[in-house]
């Protein structure tokens, strides 16, 4: 793990920091990047299905598809994905978040998922209380094919 910054001046650091650890830990590198006071941006650059993404990072500790919810309209408005650590959420919550996103921001009419507001579902890495990672790309997400993963592993 690289820290390209000291990190934020927040409560939220050191779960950002322990989330980062975990990747490490499941061979996913980490590098943060810079915060900036005022700033809303994206948290670090993440390796993903080997390639390198910006992502934002979000640490969940709720069981409510609500926060989930807004927390991913947050991070995809930041990133085009983003690493999700889970720690009381079960699948089928997961998936009631999931499908809140896809009926405000994504289009169904379309071939290709267009989104109605420049936020759309991206990649995700999600991390779940026992430190285990899955990769879920968009593609998954849209086709459903995410579930089979998710109910296996939350």
């Amino acid at each position: 793990m690289y820290e390209g910054c000291q990190g934020p001046e927040s409560k939220s650091w050191a779960r950002t920091k322990q989330l980062a650890l975990d990747l490490n830990k499941n061979g996913i590198d980490v590098t943060f990047l810079g915060e900036h006071r005022d700033i809303t941006c994206a948290d670090d650059i993440v390796k993903f299905k080997g390639h390198l993404l910006i992502a934002d990072f979000k640490c969940s500790v709720t069981n409510k598809p609500n926060t989930l919810f807004n927390d991913l309209a947050k991070g995809y408005a930041q990133a085009g994905a983003i690493v999700l650590k889970l720690d009381a959420m079960n699948a089928e919550q997961f998936k009631e978040a999931i499908n809140q996103f896809k009926r405000k921001y994504e289009d169904k009419t379309s071939k290709n998922y267009k989104t109605k507001s420049g936020i759309r579902l991206g990649s995700m890495i999600v991390v779940n209380n026992k430190g285990q990672i899955i990769e879920i790309e968009r593609k998954e997400f849209i086709n459903e094919s995410y579930l089979d993963k998710i109910k296996r592993f939350l």
